[in-house]
């Protein structure tokens, strides 16, 4: 959620049309794969997936390719968002924007605050309450980011295409 919600809100683009998704729980339930998640609990329930991939087509034409999951033979957790378009690219996890000038390619590298984003995500979110700000994330932006991912989890369950139509309200 959090990988497509940044990669969304970067490209300012939250209309996802259909969604083609595939998931998968093959380790997690053997107890294998969990990286810093703690120890699985023998015989416990399992009632989640270890990986999901989506290949999401927005209403503009421009595609998304999502990859989250908990459990993986990889070392240590990752997380990245990378936005690519005509004009250049974006490389969250490297704070650098890739753009071409006079026939070189340039890499911008951002400065990135040290701040701890729960942290600020909350301040924020009472600055919000208190009239202070106007929230980052509007609520439609919300709603369409929930039902592009449970386009994504019907079209898991279903092996088939899934319109985000098909799930609004």
């Amino acid at each position: 959620m959090h990988a497509l919600d940044l990669a969304m809100w970067i490209a300012n683009d939250f209309s996802a049309k259909e969604v083609m998704a595939s998931t998968y729980a093959k380790l997690g339930p053997r107890g294998l794969g969990r990286g810093a998640w703690g120890k699985p609990v023998p015989g416990g329930p399992f009632t989640v997936e270890d990986w999901a991939v989506a290949f999401i087509r927005m209403e503009s034409g421009a595609t998304a390719v999502l990859e989250a999951g908990w459990a993986g033979h990889v070392s240590g957790d990752k997380f990245n968002v990378v936005v690519m378009g005509d004009r250049g690219g974006l490389d969250y996890s490297e704070a650098s924007l890739y753009r071409e000038e006079d026939g070189t390619l340039v890499d911008v590298k951002f400065k990135v605050g040290r701040e701890e984003p729960l942290e600020e995500e909350l301040k924020h979110f009472l600055r919000v309450v208190r009239g202070q700000e106007e929230p980052v994330t509007k609520r439609n932006e919300m709603i369409l980011l929930q039902a592009t991912l449970e386009a994504a989890l019907k079209s898991a369950e279903e092996g088939r295409p899934v319109r985000v139509s098909e799930v609004l309200p």
